[in-house]
């Protein structure tokens, strides 16, 4: 299963894949796809994004700190095969 939706928060997509383990435990894998490698996994969905969010804030800052530009939050689009849902 894959879905994206737009943060209300930062503005930036999250992408969301769930998949199970070679052992059948299952996880979520999520990511800002407008930040290239801003990437992280969790056993439930709220810890996947808890995790990003942590990911996200460190890799802004490190953008700040290298002068390198910060990538702008995405516009939000709808698929057919990949819905958008806000929160």
């Amino acid at each position: 299963m894959s879905i994206e939706f737009a943060t209300g928060v930062t503005g930036y997509n999250i992408s969301i894949t769930s998949d199970t383990l070679t052992d059948g435990t299952p996880v979520f894998m999520v990511e800002n796809p407008e930040l290239p490698g801003c990437k992280a996994q969790g056993y439930t969905l709220d810890e996947a994004i808890a995790i990003l969010a942590s990911v996200r804030e460190n890799y802004l800052a490190a953008c700040v700190r290298d002068s390198v530009a910060v990538p702008p939050p995405g516009k939000q689009t709808i698929s057919s095969d990949r819905p958008i849902f806000v929160v």
